[in-house]
């Protein structure tokens, strides 16, 4: 997938812009502030409905707009560009999509895969199970059209059976809710340990020859082994009464990298970990489209952070490798960047650089 173009209005500070990105690299340069983060956040609203920088709107929109507005074209190879859109206020949002409004985010956000790395996306390895989680769930919504439904079925059914333990539900309630858990839990077991296997024989391709030992994932499903989850949530339903929550499932669940015997987050510098978490988020791109045929855009904010020379040229290696629409910006050039349309932005001013 790729976008056509893109318009632009009252994004943090940029005001009414029109871009043609090309299809491949595009580097987006400017001084600190200028904009160059709110382009990418700019696509992301667009994509997901939501900033990966705040979860407050108020601080998107510009200062005395009422309303945003990201409009751009998207093609797929061998169909035909389409429309989209989104306009966001403080009290609602409105997505369209071919001209026509969509009723859910996930129908855009199936409409326009992204990949995105911050200068937080190092908590895929240091940080929490949940950003881990968070990272997965969005990362099988893309390649497995039944994941959504079935992990809402069990979210739904969590929900309720917690309220249960802590409220004193009866045991007849709690089984219903229980049956409902465990069937969607094999499931989503299932799609997960598909995934992470497709996706370590991407990353082994991805990182070959880039690390002295080549990174390894492994999947905790968030439950014992030793026991499946239904005869759990029957034993040790006593337990998660006194604790008033359940205990282990499918929400507990955690992807674990390592070096060896040892986890990256005990071995790895921040610039190897960024070097890693590019290679595993290609290797992410790559199991999508080998599923689904799609390319997904890349976005990645200030690319040469926490990267010496060399951590910058794997970089750049593995998104020429790529080959799909990819956005990076920079506070400056880099001289080893070939092939690259350039944007020069400041005070939210973008201007295509013709070499």
């Amino acid at each position: 997938m790729q976008f056509d173009y893109l318009k632009v209005n009252y994004v943090r500070n940029i005001s009414n812009i029109y871009l043609d990105p090309a299809a491949g690299l595009n580097l987006i340069v400017g001084p600190n502030a200028s904009g160059k983060t709110s382009l990418l956040e700019a696509i992301h609203l667009l994509a997901r409905a939501r900033s990966f920088r705040t979860p407050r709107i108020k601080e998107v929109i510009q200062w005395q707009q009422e309303t945003l507005q990201v409009i751009a074209r998207v093609s797929r190879e061998g169909m035909a560009s389409v429309s989209t859109g989104i306009e966001k206020s403080y009290g609602s949002t409105v997505i369209r999509y071919k001209g026509e409004p969509l009723k859910t985010v996930s129908e855009q956000a199936n409409n326009i895969p992204l990949v995105i790395i911050t200068p937080d996306t190092h908590l895929l390895v240091t940080g929490a199970p949940k950003d881990r989680r968070r990272w997965l769930d969005w990362a099988m919504f893309h390649v497995e059209p039944l994941y959504i439904k079935v992990w809402r079925n069990y979210h739904k059914a969590l929900r309720n059976r917690n309220r249960l333990l802590k409220y004193g539900g009866n045991e007849k309630e709690l089984v219903g809710w229980e049956n409902i858990m465990s069937a969607a839990a094999n499931s989503l077991d299932e799609f997960r340990q598909r995934f992470i296997k497709e996706l370590q024989k991407q990353l082994s391709r991805a990182t070959e020859g880039a690390f002295l030992t080549t990174p390894t994932l492994s999947f905790n499903k968030g439950c014992p082994d030793e026991t499946s989850f239904e005869e759990y949530l029957k034993t040790d339903r006593g337990q998660d009464r006194q604790l008033g929550f359940t205990k282990h499932g499918p929400h507990k669940a955690d992807v674990h990298f390592w070096d060896g015997d040892s986890l990256l987050s005990q071995t790895y510098s921040r610039g190897q970990v960024k070097r890693f978490v590019t290679a595993l988020l290609v290797a992410q791109a790559n199991t999508h489209e080998s599923i689904s045929g799609d390319k997904p855009v890349f976005l990645i904010d200030d690319y040469t952070a926490e990267l010496d020379s060399h951590g910058r040229k794997e970089l750049l290696r593995l998104m020429c490798v790529y080959g799909g629409q990819i956005f990076l910006t920079s506070t400056e050039i880099d001289e080893d960047l070939d092939n690259v349309t350039l944007f020069h932005v400041e005070r939210g001013n973008f201007n295509k650089v013709v070499k």
